[in-house]
């Protein structure tokens, strides 16, 4: 798409940090229980590992609301078109960020020794994060004088919560 292609082009840095930043969460997360040993406290290190994830990829929202803003007014001119470039944004980091869990439950399985039980947490918290992800991604919050405030709370109730 448009947008896809926009931000390679002219964001390369944001892309590969954000990405390798939640990429590098979910590994350490992973190398802590497995590596260092701490399988006891494991529930807690793959909940944070999962929402500290889900915060960092919910940086993409902004990257794509702030490239969609000069399109706009033609987006609002096509039948659902600006309904469908946010569909599409949603859909490009849920599916990115599916990959990045669906390979830390990969590295969960593969520890021969409490890899499934990892993996069970892992799956869990995955998807009660990948339920929140599509909130932060609200064109309301982004638009918000103060969204990121918005995120933060709504990242942290959900923590509690879920």
């Amino acid at each position: 798409s448009y947008q896809t292609a926009y931000l390679k082009a002219n964001h390369p840095v944001e892309i590969l940090a954000d990405s390798a930043l939640a990429a590098a969460i979910l590994a350490a997360c992973v190398w802590m229980i497995f590596g260092v040993g701490k399988l006891a406290e494991s529930s807690a290190f793959v909940k944070v590992g999962c929402w500290l994830t889900i915060a960092v990829m919910s940086g993409f929202y902004y990257l794509f609301w702030t490239t969609r803003q000069p399109l706009e007014p033609f987006l609002r001119s096509l039948p659902n078109g600006l309904r469908r470039m946010v569909l599409s944004e949603q859909l490009l980091v849920l599916g990115a960020t599916c990959l990045l869990f669906a390979l830390a439950y990969a590295a969960c399985l593969l520890q021969p020794v409490h890899g499934a039980r990892v993996a069970g947490q892992m799956l869990r918290h995955g998807a009660a994060g990948l339920v929140v992800l599509p909130l932060l991604g609200l064109p309301l919050i982004q638009g918000h004088q103060d969204g990121m405030l918005i995120k933060i709370a709504v990242l942290v109730a959900s923590f509690l919560i879920l």
